[in-house]
């Protein structure tokens, strides 16, 4: 039992014990998922150009290998089918929570989490990791550049916000981030956070407060802030 049981995972895919091999169980499924769709995109060609050729030229025509294919599919390009449902790239979530003092994030030579982290875009893999703590809990390769988004709860320590503020916020003046940062965090539920998508303009949904309100940075200054 774990707490994403919600999520209906498969049982093999989560691991409890969190190390290096886990991590480089999950790439080695990933390439795995990947390779298998492109050996199906290419027999998917090949079934495509053999079907035309079976409509131009006629059954004589064909290769023994070639009648084989076709009639591995029944003669029928429905019938071919890969590992998933759907016929489209295969895509990942790799779920990674409080798991700031493993070894997941050690630089060993066998650790193979730095490299999907840093071309996740190339394997189509989302990676969301839930951490306590930002500078222990996220490697500073990944902070530094690499994060498309980032949700930031209420923080008490005043350095670490100032010290994230250096990191994620050179588009805005410290007391813009500061106020911006209170306004987003101060429901007292202490469920309303800061959500900073990096790939968006600054008053274009950049910032918001939660995932739905987004914040302009024109009317910041009239967001109070607390002495």
């Amino acid at each position: 039992m774990h707490y994403w049981d919600f999520l209906d995972i498969d049982e093999d895919d989560a691991y409890l014990n969190p190390a290096i091999s886990s991590v480089n169980n999950v790439v080695a499924k990933i390439e795995e998922d990947i390779e298998l769709y492109k050996e199906y995109l290419e027999k998917k060609q090949e079934c495509i150009k053999v079907l035309k050729k079976l409509m131009d030229k006629g059954m004589e025509s064909l290769t023994d290998r070639e009648l084989l294919l076709i009639y591995s599919i029944n003669f029928d390009l429905k019938n071919l089918k890969w590992k998933y449902d759907r016929d489209v790239p295969p895509c990942f979530c790799l779920i990674i929570d409080d798991c700031s003092h493993s070894k997941i994030f050690s630089n060993s030579g066998t650790n193979k989490f730095s490299n999907l982290a840093l071309r996740n875009r190339h394997k189509n893999t989302t990676i969301a990791m839930m951490v306590q703590s930002y500078k222990t809990g996220v490697p500073k390769f990944l902070r530094q550049g690499n994060l498309s988004c980032l949700m930031l709860w209420r923080i008490y320590d005043q350095k670490l916000i100032d010290d994230i503020y250096q990191e994620v916020s050179n588009d805005l003046t410290i007391d813009e981030w500061k106020k911006l940062f209170e306004y987003a965090t101060e429901a007292e539920d202490g469920h309303s956070h800061l959500t900073i998508f990096f790939d968006l303009p600054k008053n274009e949904g950049k910032y918001r407060k939660n995932l739905n309100e987004i914040i302009s940075i024109d009317d910041v200054k009239n967001i109070r802030q607390d002495d």
